[in-house]
């Protein structure tokens, strides 16, 4: 059996104690990076939940780093890692909010808002934790709590775009298109290459019917996240509506590039196919 052999049937125990090691020994960073699916059909835009995979972590070499190729099973050794940790420094925020990063990935809400509550309980100033409550308040569809809890990580600083992001989707799906606007607008102010902003801001401008700017908000979005799905498929609608029945086709079929599992694309493709080939008919 040679090294990488054996390197490869202890990946789990060396995942496990780099895990511990670098959650011992690393500080907090002051700087956050923000890299932040209801279906309907064509007639619809689809939406991203700002917390879908998109949490707020310590812009330092933490275990987020090794988390992200982690399956459900490693996410839920981590929790017994941040269990136990936390036995000794029940108080350190990182830890915490961490934890209730995983809580949320495994689907166990409830322990998820603990977590991010006593995270910010040990340090009022974790604007991670705030922001990352904000996104499990939007999980639940509890979107007023998610623009008062986004509005108090901005308190802690002015520039967090990742909250305004939030505050843009909490408010679009309250209703409030304008309002929300306004707040995707000052996240891509604050991070031009923001690629999840520029896609919120597209959906909003698309629910106030300002299909012109939308195009070109998702155009520029397209340069920062071109794998996301629901991207393509909003752009697909929105050049579906306004008549450019091929250049939709494109963009559902980028859609299903990036997720073949994209059901809202697939049901527009074939809608829009069915039109495309009945106006090929009609002009023989």
């Amino acid at each position: 059996m040679n090294v990488y052999t054996i390197m490869w049937a202890l990946r789990p125990v060396i995942l496990i104690v780099l895990l511990v090691c670098m959650i011992s020994c690393i500080s907090v960073s002051s700087q956050f990076p923000n890299k932040i699916k209801e279906e309907t059909g064509i007639d619809a835009i689809e939406v991203d939940n700002p917390g879908s995979g998109s949490e707020i972590q310590p812009k330092i070499k933490t275990e987020a780093d090794i988390m992200k190729e982690l399956d459900e099973e490693n996410e839920t050794a981590a929790i017994g890692i941040y269990l136990s940790l936390l036995k000794t420094d029940p108080d350190n925020d990182l830890i915490l909010n961490n934890l209730g990063i995983s809580y949320k990935h495994t689907g166990d809400y409830e322990k998820a808002f603990l977590a991010f509550k006593n995270a910010i309980l040990a340090n009022s100033s974790c604007k991670e934790a705030w922001n990352n409550l904000g996104d499990l308040y939007c999980t639940t569809n509890q979107y007023e709590k998610a623009v008062y809890v986004y509005k108090e990580a901005i308190k802690i600083d002015e520039s967090y775009a990742g909250a305004y992001n939030g505050i843009c989707f909490a408010l679009k799906n309250l209703g409030k298109p304008g309002d929300a606007l306004d707040a995707c607008t000052r996240a891509v102010t604050l991070d031009p290459a923001y690629g999840t902003a520029w896609k919120n801001r597209a959906d909003t401008e698309v629910d106030l019917m300002r299909y012109s700017d939308a195009l070109e908000s998702y155009e520029t979005a397209t340069r920062y996240i071109p794998k996301n799905s629901l991207l393509w498929n909003n752009r697909g609608y929105l050049l579906a509506v306004t008549g450019d029945i091929s250049g939709a086709i494109s963009s559902y079929e980028q859609a299903l590039v990036c997720d073949p599992t994209c059901k809202p694309a697939v049901r527009a493709l074939i809608y829009l196919r069915s039109i495309a080939s009945n106006t090929a008919l009609d002009m023989i």
